[in-house]
Parts: structure tokens; C-alpha cells; sequence
């Protein structure tokens, strides 16, 4: 019996040619070339993308075995996890930029570690009287790379509809806003200014990350209901505290919070997180271990789902990266092939779209426009 064809991913007819770089850019290329888009990065040998961790001697990075090897630039972590999918050459464009953006920040220089303040989002992190602080993985990178994405996807809608295309000005700051719009609302309205307050929660106590059995493990738990806070208490073996008039109502828990975490605390410490999680998800309440990367790598119901691709790349070995987030009925959704090496398809490509010669081709890669060997510091 034959064995029916599986479905073409959604994006195969749709070919890009991107200059994206960093992690914003180039996470919405890769998305685009999850859903099946030929992605062509365009890069510059005099000029690499910032994730590639530079070029020798100067490189900074994240290697396989901490080694940056004779070519670190094909071997950075931070560009082999947002470039899978995607060909990619290397051409000079020194040409004159245009300028598609307005306001009085349009030529500032930035990036996510500068947006995420400038979003809002910074100064509702921290410890009490600390300063604000930022995430530490630049939220607003991914964020607005989900945002370039969806805008994409509604501008092929369009084309397709009307024959128009569209022209994309997407901030960074702005789809990051999104993340605290509550915040803005509620200033809007009352007047109201947040401030970080670490994991607690003005509407669920005790709400927080819990040490366990060890230094480095952790459990998170989030009360959202006097119901869920009895039922703790009967798990913990103190169903005292339930009647217990510190902590009888959500006001009266957040102004006593240091003293029931305090008690949270004394009942988490010396047991294991996942001991805890099944306990108290049996009694339906929000609870969860803090993974660490390795155990992230083992969870079960990752590993159920099979959500880590094992890909194989020439210059860094065969490592598994974080799989497509989605699944779509009767379509591949796996990574396909790995981050390019630097200008690894530029004869391919040029020659085979633009028909540039062979002759050609060895004088651009002669005069230093493409190939696959930069210019390296001295």
C-alpha cells in the first residue's frame, strides 16, 4: 500500500534575501525558513555578523569543547542557534543606505541589552531596594523577532490578496512594550508606578522560587486563591496556618510575605523539587521545578515530544539544538540542515540565481566581494 506524501511545509514557495544579523533579525529569518522559506543571509567577510564571535585573533564566544579552532566563526554557538535552515553567502553591498524609520531615537545605535530598559521592562526587575536589572538573556531580541515574524506573515497575506507588497517598520522597543502593557494600563488609569519587586506577585502569595534539597535547586509556586493556599497547608503538615490569621486572605499574606515564605522555606528545604512538583499538582496547584540548561536538555516531557533536533554541523560536530516550536499536521518540523559556515553557498547561489560565471565568480572572490575565507586581523 502506498504510503501517502507528506505535506510541504506552508512557506516552500517563498524565497528571502536577508541582511539580518545578531538575534532579533535573524530569529525571524530562521522562523521564516522553519515554515519551509528559502533564506539567503547575506553577510560581509569584512564585517561578520556579531555572533560569529569575530575573527582571529580577537574572538569571544562559546565553542564545542571551549576550543574556538582555525575557523571560530563557524563554530559560535550563539550563531549556529538562530541560523539553522538558512544558505548563506557573502557579498560587499557598499552602497548608500536608506533610512525607513522616524523619531527622535531613529539613529541611535542599540541592541537588546539598551531596548529592554528602554521598553519598560528593566525597572520591573530586581530585589527591593537594588537597582533595576535586565534579564540577562535580552528578552526584547526574541520578542520583536516573534513580531517581525507575524508581520511578515500578514504582509505574503496581503501580497497574495492584493499584489502589493508592504513595507515593515518594526521597533524593538515598541513590540517590547507589549510585555507590560498591564503596567502602562494601569499607569494610564491610576497613576500607578511598579516598581521590581524580585518573584513576589500583588495578586498571588506566596508566589516565588523555593530552595530544595541542594544549593543549586530550586522550586517555583504560585498561590492564586485562598482554596490553594489551604491546600498547601495541608500538604505541608500545617493546617494551622490556614486559619492562621497572618495569613487568612491575600492582603494579609502579602503583608505578612517575609514570614510565610519564611514557613514556604522550611518546608521546601531538605526535599527534592520534582517531589514537590507531584505533590502539589496532584492537589492542583501551580508548582514546577527552576531546570538549569542540562536539565532542560532532560526533561521528560520535552524528550516525549521530541523537541530537541540532533544536528550535524561540519565544523562544530553533531550537538542538539532547541526544535521548531510547533507542529503542523502532516508537515516536517525539524531543523534540516545547520547554521551555514561563512559564505558556504555563495558559488551555489550566485551562479544558480544570478548567473554569474565561473570566471566571474573567482574575480569577486579574488577582489575579496565573496568567498569563504575572510580577511583575518592582524
Amino acid at each position: 500500500m502506498a504510503q501517502p506524501r507528506p505535506r510541504k511545509l506552508p512557506l516552500e514557495h517563498i524565497r528571502a534575501v536577508v541582511l539580518t544579523q545578531a538575534w532579533a533579525g535573524a530569529y525571524t529569518t530562521m522562523l521564516l525558513a522553519d515554515m519551509g522559506a528559502e533564506v539567503i543571509q547575506i553577510e560581509s567577510l569584512d564585517r561578520p555578523d556579531p555572533w560569529r564571535g569575530g575573527y582571529p585573533p580577537r574572538v569571544s564566544g562559546t565553542y564545542p569543547g571551549n576550543q574556538p579552532g582555525d575557523r571560530p566563526y563557524n563554530r559560535a554557538a550563539s550563531f549556529n542557534s538562530v541560523n539553522t535552515n538558512k544558505f548563506g553567502i557573502t557579498l560587499d553591498l557598499n552602497t548608500i543606505e536608506g533610512k525607513g524609520c522616524d523619531g527622535p531615537y531613529s539613529t541611535y545605535m542599540g541592541n537588546g541589552g539598551t531596548t529592554e530598559p528602554m521598553s519598560g521592562l528593566s525597572s520591573l526587575m530586581g530585589y527591593g531596594d537594588d537597582p533595576p536589572m535586565n534579564s540577562g538573556i535580552m528578552h526584547t531580541d526574541p520578542v520583536a523577532g516573534l513580531y517581525g515574524l507575524s508581520s511578515l506573515l500578514i504582509a505574503l497575506h496581503h501580497r497574495n490578496r492584493t499584489g502589493e507588497g508592504q513595507l515593515i517598520d518594526l521597533s524593538q522597543q515598541e513590540t517590547s512594550v507589549h510585555l507590560m502593557a498591564y503596567h502602562v494600563m494601569d499607569n494610564s488609569m491610576n497613576g500607578s508606578v511598579h516598581r521590581h519587586k524580585g518573584n513576589r506577585d500583588g495578586r498571588m502569595a506566596p508566589h516565588g522560587n523555593f530552595p530544595c534539597d541542594s544549593d543549586d535547586s530550586w522550586v517555583a509556586i504560585a498561590i492564586r486563591s485562598d482554596r490553594e493556599w489551604q491546600r498547601l497547608c495541608a500538604v505541608m503538615g500545617k493546617a494551622e496556618l490556614a486559619t492562621d490569621q497572618r495569613f487568612s486572605g491575600l492582603e494579609a499574606r502579602l503583608h505578612n510575605v517575609d514570614e510565610l515564605e519564611r514557613l514556604i522555606v522550611q518546608w521546601t528545604r531538605g526535599r527534592k523539587a520534582y517531589d514537590i512538583m507531584s505533590q502539589l499538582q496532584a492537589e492542583h496547584i501551580p508548582c514546577a521545578p527552576v531546570l538549569n540548561a542540562h536539565e532542560v536538555l532532560e526533561n521528560a516531557q520535552l524528550k516525549e515530544r521530541g523537541f530537541f533536533d540532533r544536528v550535524d554541523h561540519p565544523e562544530t560536530g553533531t550537538h542538539l539544538h532547541a526544535g521548531t516550536p510547533w507542529r503542523i499536521a502532516g508537515a516536517p518540523s525539524r531543523v534540516r540542515t545547520p547554521a551555514p559556515a561563512l559564505g558556504q553557498h555563495s558559488g551555489q547561489i550566485l551562479s544558480k540565481l544570478l548567473g554569474v560565471s565561473s570566471g566571474d565568480l573567482a574575480s569577486l572572490v579574488e577582489r575579496g566581494i565573496t568567498g569563504d575565507t575572510p580577511r583575518l586581523d592582524d
